[in-house]
């Protein structure tokens, strides 16, 4: 029996599952940043309670790049409690899960995205979808006044060595 199935046997499934998940990343993001930043390992070890992220649920790939984001602001002496642009992005994304986003916040969406993913991904995603093309902002900043919001409601306090 795996873990997976002895969760469900005690009905824990899926959440307890992404957990246990989640906290392998951390210790796989943590590791390497001790390799990347020799000097920093104590502070890096005791970085793991800070990769919790303000989205309950966030995808594999996102909460990699917030490790990574955060574990980086703490190897650098850097404030930790501001939300990663991977926290934003899943924000976003959870968020038009719910009702199609305004054409600003499928702006900031893309932007993240690529500054997460890089510009080759956003191509291929943008040649696959043919219905959809790269959204503008209505007005210059508008997606700079989204993100500010997005940063003070996300901004975890408790976030820090």
């Amino acid at each position: 029996m795996d873990i997976d199935e002895a969760l469900h046997e005690i009905g824990l499934p899926s959440i307890a599952g992404s957990i246990f998940e989640q906290m392998e990343i951390a210790e796989e993001e943590i590791n390497q940043a001790k390799v990347e930043n020799p000097g920093k390992e104590n502070e890096l070890f005791n970085a793991f309670t800070l990769l919790r992220p303000a989205i309950p649920r966030m995808t594999d790939p996102l909460y990699h790049l917030h490790c990574k984001e955060i574990l980086k602001r703490v190897a650098l002496g850097g404030d930790t409690r501001p939300p990663t642009k991977a926290e934003r992005l899943q924000f976003l994304m959870d968020a038009s899960l719910k009702a199609p986003p305004k054409n600003d916040a499928a702006v900031l969406q893309w932007q993240l995205f690529t500054d997460l993913f890089g510009e080759e991904k956003k191509r291929y995603i943008l040649g696959i979808a043919k219905d959809v093309s790269e959204p503008h902002e209505t007005y210059p900043g508008a997606t700079n006044d989204i993100n500010t919001d997005l940063i003070r409601w996300l901004t975890q306090d408790w976030r820090k060595l």
